[in-house]
């Protein structure tokens, strides 16, 4: 078997030379690659400095650091060939570089390539699925950060190998994220789109799972000064349905005797939002700081803690009620605007009769316990920008959606949207709270023409319809159905990501999005192409004029058969004149 080891001959801290381990000696292990066409097996051996006080072993692309009794990875000296995840498995660098390409274009899963290489190598390990995750998202993390900050690549070598995948992502997204939209961003100047216009939708298929805890999560959007308030994102555990933090919370109970104790405080807990759905009560008792089923609480207590609500309700309704009729006006609460939730798209949907947003009953059940995608996407079908949509389609997710992508897109002024009506109004009423919200709420947006017949507002019929004279001459060319096109392409990816944690499916997804702008300029690169030689098949360029009408007097003729017949082309220095071209000239001399 081949024999694999650190390409490092000398210690890095006392540059003294490194020993070699031999096979089927201590520090050495014998090792699966994975590659192509089948696996190989190898030893894979370990050099060590033995006058070194930091003890360490090198292995192939890392080394092992012993640091208060726990070997430690960190990365070191990258084999060319192959990328280890541990001493006993690696993958070979072509398989990592294509698999983006095959998810992509041939729709290929972890899921499925783990059970094909154990169909083709039974030695294949058991878990080999969740290793080819592991590797792929650990090569093409370490990948992207050659074009990064060096204190960035200086930083993930010390955590490639040492933290889990979906950790390591969690850290790492701060400068990957950004760094991909610039990259998607020079595809959109190379490809020539509008820059002034494109179009936005939202692929609940493409998705994985998620908690759906309600109101769990809060994100704050600087470019609007607002917090979206939105359900919990996390990925449940196995077969669970919730996430390990709330499942903790949810199976947390008592250790003393319920009935004991008064309550402190309740709420009320609803699966999903339809208001058909069963409702459980928890409460949390005095010293407590974890919930309980209201079950498990004496009915004795539980009556006596919402009589003292209800008297203190009482009794604070009196005394306001006293308060606005000495004041002579009518008090109300108000409910704060920093905050965007559900309830905050009430007023644009009462605003318009048209029936498209995605905010009701049946749109929350279906996608309470999923996550998908929210793409921009250009004229040419260039992806610019993606986010993660938890659960509905919100308008207040779409809206978060969009301050990002203005911040990000300044010539943006036209959006194209399936529900351009309810956006509109919603930017409207959170027109005052910046710079980006006003620029929001001065953009003109146009319902998309597959799904125009459905809107029969009064309000899309005044502004948005892509029918109305000015929208039209907004539009021009653009293709309005390109976002429903792009998302035929990438939905069938749901089944690749549907049980991959949140930051690692955004990682795939991003990937993807790439090589499909890739092959979007590849097929622009591929027309431009075409193109130019249809123009050029009937004409000659400027400056081979003058060599034309010379070899058009002096072009030789050959005989054969006693018939004479022009050659195929002509010569002049370095240039060649088809035969087909100068019948062209004779033909055609005005044009020449």
């Amino acid at each position: 078997m081949e024999v694999l080891c650190s390409s490092r001959w000398c210690c890095p801290v006392c540059e003294s030379p490194l020993q070699q381990r031999r096979p089927r000696q201590r520090g050495a292990v014998q090792c699966q690659l994975i590659a192509e066409p089948e696996t190989l097996h190898a030893w894979h051996v370990s050099k060590i400095c033995s006058t070194c006080p930091l003890v360490r072993k090198f292995w192939c692309g890392f080394q092992e650091i012993l640091i208060n009794g726990k070997w430690v990875k960190q990365v070191d000296n990258p084999h060319p060939l192959y990328f280890f995840v541990s001493k006993k498995l690696g993958v070979a660098g072509s398989w990592l570089r294509r698999w983006r390409y095959r998810m992509y274009l041939h729709r290929a899963s972890f899921l499925h390539e783990g059970v094909l290489l154990r169909l083709l190598d039974p030695t294949v390990q058991a878990q080999v699925r969740l290793q080819l995750a592991r590797a792929w998202g650990r090569e093409i993390l370490w990948r992207r950060s050659a074009d990064a900050e060096p204190v960035v690549r200086e930083r993930l070598a010390s955590q490639l190998l040492a933290l889990p995948l979906e950790k390591l992502l969690e850290v790492n997204w701060s400068w990957y994220e950004p760094m991909m939209f610039q990259r998607r961003w020079t595809q959109l100047l190379t490809s020539g789109d509008r820059l002034d216009i494109c179009a936005i939708d939202g692929n609940a298929q493409l998705h994985r799972r998620t908690c759906g805890q309600p109101h769990a999560e809060v994100v704050y959007y600087p470019a609007i000064e607002k917090f979206l308030l939105r359900a919990c994102s996390r990925s449940p555990h196995g077969r669970e349905t919730l996430c390990p933090f709330h499942a903790s919370q949810r199976d947390s109970l008592l250790q003393a005797n319920p009935g004991e104790g008064e309550v402190a405080s309740h709420r009320l807990k609803r699966a999903l939002y339809a208001e058909s759905d069963v409702c459980y009560l928890e409460v949390k008792m005095d010293g407590f700081a974890g919930w309980q089923p209201a079950e498990t609480v004496n009915q004795t207590v539980l009556n006596r803690y919402f009589a003292k609500l209800a008297d203190g309700t009482i009794r604070r309704r009196r005394q306001r009620r006293e308060e606005v009729r000495s004041q002579k006006w009518r008090g109300f609460r108000p409910r704060s605007r920093k905050y965007l939730a559900p309830w905050s798209s009430e007023q644009a949907r009462a605003e318009s009769s048209c029936q498209t947003h995605k905010e009701g009953e049946q749109h929350v059940a279906a996608a309470s316990k999923s996550a998908g995608f929210l793409l921009a996407v250009s004229s040419g079908g260039m992806i610019v920008d993606i986010q993660e949509l938890v659960c509905a389609e919100s308008l207040s997710q779409r809206y978060c959606f969009l301050s990002t992508l203005a911040t990000r897109w300044p010539q943006l002024a036209i959006i194209c949207h399936d529900d351009a009506c309810h956006l509109k109004l919603f930017a409207l009423q959170h027109r005052r709270s910046t710079a980006v919200a006003e620029r929001l709420a001065a953009m003109d947006y146009i319902v998309d023409r597959f799904h125009a017949p459905g809107h029969c507002g009064e309000y899309c019929a005044q502004h948005c319809l892509p029918t109305i004279e000015d929208n039209k001459r907004l539009l021009g060319t653009f293709p309005t159905e390109i976002a429903e096109i792009v998302n035929s392409e990438m939905t069938p990816l749901g089944h690749t990501i549907h049980h991959m944690g949140k930051f690692f499916a955004q990682l795939v997804v991003s990937e993807c999005t790439d090589v499909h702008n890739l092959s979007r300029l590849l097929a622009l690169r591929d027309k431009q192409r075409a193109d130019a030689k249809k123009r050029g098949r009937g004409t000659i360029q400027p400056s081979l004029r003058p060599f034309v009408f010379e070899l058009l007097m002096n072009s030789s003729m050959h005989t054969v058969s006693g018939k004479q017949y022009r050659q195929p082309y002509e010569r002049k220095g370095n240039i060649r004149i088809p035969a087909r071209v100068l019948c062209a000239c004779r033909r055609f001399p005005s044009k020449f």
